[in-house]
């Protein structure tokens, strides 16, 4: 077959290349992408003259070896409006479940108490003016985060070698055996393990979109932390006026199995993949022994390769195959472990650096955890409101959900870089709302809600700040996909620590006299 037109062997030393030269290029003149060790075959004429100019690219001057590994596949403005669109779906629809078993936590312990399904007597003491109940709903949260800390733990190291598409499937499964069981749910057992389904799902379905993204122009990003946002006030807010319509809480659950369908649709079918810069794990077949190990020659299956049987212009394919080639070479002074997955090893070197940026998104979310699992419950109005104790509760989450969706979203307004100051901020507001579930001093049932918003405005701004300064500062491409599926583990572990200290709190509190709202 006859080879195509590429850049000529001087072009790449440094004369500029016009698009009427050609020549015979074999591939075997350029060290190959994948072979992964360290070749002493110089690029041909390399010496001290000007930088190549590429007729592939859209200006005169001519990007850097680091810059064309990096930069993701460019796509047309509407596929790129069309990837925004569809991360944002995905996140709206992967934390769906997840917010609807802590809006229904409440639903649920009274459920499985009014049914005397309650596996061990409570051992809170009733307290005449506080309305609590038997089990904090912490428990509930526990069941829907601890599920999920397992998987962020381990998924970063060995599930990101498994194809996204089975992750992906996965997570679907999870999602929707979580609503259907905790829907049909007869004993505690059913009911706790529906609810760590979602936790597994949402967790799988989080970090492997988070680490997918590294793929994608930096604003999926804000789209994805708007879509979890949105997840907030979709799935409280359905929840709660569902409920208000009528419906009972199972038939709501099985209603909302529309939900994991959606994320399917969303992920096959509008979502456009752009072609990958390096043999990422995610292009090859589940559990493929061709990405076993990046430091192995590919199988000539996967091998790239310059040859065509057409005289054609350099293609986007073919730019990524010429990108690797000189990339591989000993002048460019770009490691092996750039190209593809890292190891074990490196992962594990990688993590002290991690540490800057899961700190401050920990704290966070520990504080408005141990507010909205351990507090929100003991917040209430017996008189005055025409909703009942549960209905508050239910409220109070799709206030929440609110402002955790409108800081999620103002990313491209305002950005916070010192994410610390939201973590303060809300260790400050822990402190507030234990003050007010042991006094109930607090006068409106809004004013409560304006707190509760401000609230998930700061939880909101530390989640997508955090991830939006890693998409922008960590380099090179496999690194940053470990650096974001791991930080998404620092939520979690604020969450899970919220739980267990909620359970404590709630009995504490409930032990105290009942105070009078004036």
């Amino acid at each position: 077959m006859s080879g195509i037109t590429p850049p000529t062997a001087s072009s790449l030393g440094g004369a500029s290349v016009g698009h009427g030269q050609s020549e015979q290029f074999e591939m075997s003149q350029l060290p190959r992408s994948g072979d992964g060790i360290a070749t002493n075959t110089p690029l041909p004429s390399e010496d001290a003259s000007p930088p190549p100019q590429y007729p592939f690219h859209e200006t005169d001057s001519s990007p850097t070896v680091d810059a064309l590994q990096q930069a993701p596949p460019r796509l047309s403005v509407p596929h790129r409006f069309r990837n925004l669109v569809a991360f944002w779906l995905l996140g709206l629809c992967n934390n769906f479940a997840y917010v609807v078993m802590l809006s229904a936590a409440h639903d649920i312990l009274y459920r499985l108490e009014q049914g005397h399904l309650v596996v061990e007597p409570s051992k809170v003491t009733k307290v005449p003016g506080r309305d609590c109940n038997p089990t904090s709903t912490g428990a509930i949260l526990l069941a829907d985060v601890l599920p999920g800390i397992l998987v962020k733990v381990v998924a970063p190291f060995f599930f990101l070698r498994i194809n996204i598409h089975l992750r992906i499937l996965l997570a679907v499964l999870f999602l929707m055996g979580s609503l259907t069981l905790v829907a049909i749910a007869k004993t505690p057992l059913v009911a706790y393990i529906g609810v760590s389904f979602a936790a597994v799902g949402g967790s799988l379905g989080e970090l492997s979109l988070l680490a997918f993204s590294s793929r994608f122009q930096a604003g999926v990003i804000s789209g994805w932390a708007s879509g979890t946002g949105a997840s907030g006030v979709a799935g409280s807010f359905s929840y709660a006026v569902l409920i208000s319509l009528g419906l009972r809480p199972t038939d709501t659950l099985m209603v909302m199995l529309i939900v994991p369908v959606t994320m399917a649709s969303v992920f096959w079918l509008l979502l456009r993949i752009p072609p990958s810069p390096h043999p990422f794990s995610e292009d090859a077949p589940p559990f493929s022994s061709q990405v076993a190990d990046p430091l192995l020659p590919p199988s000539p299956a996967r091998r790239p390769s310059l040859r065509s049987s057409a005289m054609l212009p350099l293609s986007e394919e073919s730019l990524d195959t010429l990108t690797v080639s000189l990339i591989d070479s000993p002048a460019s002074g770009v490691a092996a472990m750039h190209r593809g997955p890292l190891t074990l090893a490196q992962k594990i070197r990688l993590l002290p650096r991690i540490f800057p940026f899961m700190a401050p998104i920990c704290l966070v979310y520990f504080a408005e955890y141990v507010i909205n699992q351990g507090l929100f419950e003991l917040i209430y109005f017996e008189r005055g409101l025409k909703l009942d104790h549960q209905a508050q509760y239910r409220w109070m989450n799709a206030a929440y959900q609110i402002g955790v969706f409108v800081s999620r979203s103002s990313a491209g307004v305002v950005r916070v870089r010192r994410v610390w100051i939201l973590a303060l901020l809300q260790l400050v507001n822990l402190v507030f709302f234990t003050a007010e579930a042991c006094l109930l001093f607090l006068p409106s049932f809004i004013l409560v809600l304006i707190l509760v918003v401000y609230e998930g405005l700061l939880g909101g701004a530390a989640y997508v700040n955090t991830f939006l300064r890693i998409h922008e500062e960590v380099e090179p491409l496999s690194k940053k996909e470990f650096f974001l599926a791991t930080t998404s583990l620092a939520d979690a572990v604020g969450i899970g620590l919220a739980g267990m200290v909620a359970l404590p709190i709630h009995d504490a509190i409930c032990r105290l006299p009942g105070p009078t709202r004036g």
